[in-house]
């Protein structure tokens, strides 16, 4: 259990910092987002804006799938609902589409905080000597 745990909690930690990353890079952006898309301020908000909503209601619905169908199923899932709205935002930056890359950013909203804590359950067994619970 040695190894595999590491194995696990490394593959996790990547996980969120490629979650955290994608959801933070779009601030470092915003000039160059207003510029290259020729947007207004209030344009790249809104999309900003969009982007969180969804984590409103996400986690709660994706807690209940998780426990019907298993934590581990349900992540993965997600993970490539993730990886379509990735998809969706680069096919967005290559066409100079906003109205894409709006969709991609909601579509990434779907995802980012359920990606932070359907990893909990799974951790918690295999760290359970190491982590205060």
């Amino acid at each position: 259990m040695g190894r595999q745990r590491w194995l696990v909690g490394f593959l996790v930690s990547w996980l969120l910092f490629v979650n955290h990353y994608s959801r933070d890079i779009s601030g470092a952006l915003e000039k160059e987002i207003e510029a290259g898309f020729h947007v207004s301020k209030k344009d790249y908000a809104a999309m900003n804006s969009a982007y969180f909503i969804p984590n409103l209601v996400m986690p709660v619905i994706m807690g209940a799938v998780s426990q019907s169908c298993g934590a581990l199923p349900t992540l993965v899932f997600i993970i490539v609902l993730s990886a379509v709205g990735h998809l969706i935002v680069g096919i967005a930056a290559t066409s100079n589409s906003f109205s894409m890359l709006f969709v991609g950013r909601v579509w990434l909203g779907l995802t980012y905080e359920t990606i932070d804590m359907l990893p909990l359950p799974m951790l918690a067994p295999i760290f359970g000597d190491v982590w205060a619970l």
